[in-house]
């Protein structure tokens, strides 16, 4: 009897990842941009933000960790100017926050190819009960 392909358990672990850990935090972005026509500067320097301090603080890289950390510092900072109307003018805030986004996910991705699919790193560190019965 015929039977589908699957993928393989390393790449699913991968994909799975990318979809928790790159996109799923930005989804409220997207529900914004979908709602209101329109990103709100306080909304992207928030998520780039906490985005960069969290994806760090997911990395093996202590690289990684530290410019997460700082950059998250600096879009924390720059949040409160925004909200507090005092947006710097000479910065493109939309634009920077979008930039900053994009390579952090950039950057991470390789580390997280290595793990999930070099190493076969399982991306839930948990087993579910079925998996347990085959081991």
């Amino acid at each position: 009897m015929f039977k589908f392909p699957t993928i393989p358990k390393n790449w699913e672990n991968f994909l799975v990842c990318i979809i928790f850990q790159l996109c799923l935090p930005l989804l409220p972005l997207g529900m914004e941009k979908l709602l209101t026509g329109d990103l709100q500067a306080s909304s992207l320097t928030i998520t780039t933000a906490i985005y960069a301090i969290t994806i760090g603080g997911s990395s093996q890289s202590l690289l990684e960790l530290t410019f997460g950390i700082v950059v998250g510092m600096f879009f924390a900072a720059i949040f409160g100017f925004v909200i507090s109307g005092n947006e710097p003018v000479e910065l493109p805030t939309r634009l920077v926050s979008s930039i900053f986004i994009l390579a952090i996910a950039l950057f991470h991705l390789p580390e997280r190819y290595n793990r999930h699919v070099v190493d076969r790193e399982q991306f839930f560190q948990f087993k579910l009960e079925e998996e347990k019965k085959k081991e």
